[in-house]
C-alpha cells in the first residue's frame, strides 16, 4: 500500500480545466482496469495529484507512476496543442515538452492508522486548500464514495478496507 503524490510542472493549476481532470481520470480507470493497481482513495486537485493505492502484479508504484505519467504527457502535449487555451510553452524546459515535475513522493503504508490518516488527508485537503466546504461536494476525489460507503467511487476500483 502506497500514499503517493506529485506534482504539475512549475505548478500549473491545470486540473481546474475539466476537461484535463477528466482526461486524467480516465487514464487512472485504464491503470485500474489493467490490475496494475487498486486505488484506496485520490484526489485530483488544481496542481497536484494524492493517490492511495496498492500494487498488484509484477510492477513496482515507481514503475506505476512512471508510465502514468508518460502517457498522460503523451496525451497532453497533443490536447495542449490542439484543445487548450494554455500556453503550451509554460510546459517546455528547454527544447522538450514537460507536463510533469520530475520527480514524486511515496510513503508506504505499513498500518491500518497510517491508511487512515492518509485517507483523511487526502479528502480534507481539498477543504484545507478552500475548494469545497465539505470533501464529498468535489467531484475528483474518492470522499464521496467513501461518505456514501460506495465501494465504487468516480469510475475507480477501490477498497474500504486493506484486506
Amino acid at each position: 500500500m502506497h500514499f503517493v503524490s506529485f506534482s504539475v510542472f512549475k505548478h500549473v493549476p491545470v486540473f481546474r480545466n475539466r476537461m484535463f481532470a477528466d482526461e486524467f481520470l480516465e487514464d487512472l480507470r485504464f491503470y485500474c482496469a489493467k490490475d496494475k493497481c487498486v486505488m484506496h482513495g485520490f484526489v485530483i486537485m488544481p496542481h497536484h495529484v494524492h493517490l492511495l493505492l496498492e500494487m498488484t502484479g509484477e510492477k513496482t508504484v515507481s514503475d506505476l507512476i512512471r508510465d502514468v505519467k508518460k502517457y498522460f504527457s503523451y496525451r497532453m502535449r497533443n490536447a495542449l496543442c490542439h484543445k487548450s487555451r494554455f500556453d503550451f510553452n509554460i510546459f517546455m524546459r528547454g527544447d522538450n515538452f514537460q507536463f510533469w515535475e520530475q520527480r514524486f513522493d511515496e510513503v508506504t503504508i505499513v498500518t491500518e492508522r497510517m491508511f487512515q490518516v492518509k485517507l483523511q488527508y487526502i479528502h480534507y485537503n481539498l477543504v484545507k486548500a478552500g475548494l469545497v466546504e465539505n470533501p464529498e461536494d468535489y467531484h475528483y476525489s474518492s470522499a464521496k464514495g467513501y461518505m456514501i460507503g460506495q465501494e465504487m467511487t468516480a469510475g475507480l476500483r477501490t477498497r474500504r478496507s486493506r484486506s
